[in-house]
This record gives C-alpha cells, structure tokens and sequence, in this order.
C-alpha cells in the first residue's frame, strides 16, 4: 500500500513539471493558433497545475493518514488530469476530436477528487467529537 502512495507523490509531482511545461508551451508556441484555442490551451495548463498540487497534498496526507477515500480522491483527480487536460491538449495540438468528447468526464473526475477528502473529514472529526465528549 505504500508504493501505492509514493507512487501518487511522483505522479503529482510529474504532473506538476508537465504542466510547467504545458504553460510555457501556451506562452511562446501557441502563436500560430486561433486566440480561442490559445485561451482553451493556457485554462487546461492552469487546471492541470492547481490538481496536480492539490493531488501532491492529498498524497502526502494519504501518506499520514491512511484513508481510502484520500487515495480515491489521488485516483479521481489523476483520472481528471488525463481525461480534462490532455483532451484539450491534444485537440489543440494534433486538431484531435475524438479525446475531445474526454473533457467533461475529466471535470467530473476533478470534482470527485475535491470532494472524496470529505468522507475522511468526516470521520476524523466524529473521531475528535468521541473522545472529546466525557466519559
């Protein structure tokens, strides 16, 4: 279960780097490119950095806290990365279509991945509720 989680760590740090990458791809090489596929390029890089550092916090406190629901939300919000950005990437890069239909699945996945965390909230706060109650 581990390597599971340090294996989250790197995916999000991975992500981190490729989307770098991704915003100064849209920066300096999307000039050749409508201004609607530039702006759709630049918000794909913007959400793939914002989940790719909330995925690195959520796999490091998986790390401490070993909940499921911490490691559905890495899962979730991996998914999300690939099917909500690289669709928009790969639309705007190589004109592709088909990936294309991929984009709303990958916001439902992101959103999943915000809201998983919830139900390890839960139980640490009724966890805190229970032993702060007298005996």
């Amino acid at each position: 279960m581990k390597k599971a989680k340090l294996f989250a760590i790197a995916f999000a740090l991975f992500n981190g780097m490729v989307a770098v990458v991704a915003s100064a791809l849209a920066s300096h090489a999307l000039g050749h490119h409508s201004q609607a596929y530039q702006v759709a390029f630049d918000m794909a890089a913007r959400m793939h950095l914002i989940h790719s550092l909330l995925m690195l916090v959520i796999a490091r406190w998986w790390l401490a806290q070993p909940y499921a629901s911490l490691g559905l939300a890495s899962l979730f919000l991996g998914l999300g990365i690939l099917c909500f950005s690289f669709s928009i990437y790969s639309k705007v890069l190589i004109a592709d279509s088909l990936f294309s239909r991929l984009t709303p699945l990958g916001g439902l996945f992101l959103m999943a991945g915000w809201l998983s965390p919830l139900l390890c909230l839960i139980d640490l706060w009724r966890q805190a509720r229970s032993s702060a109650s007298p005996s």
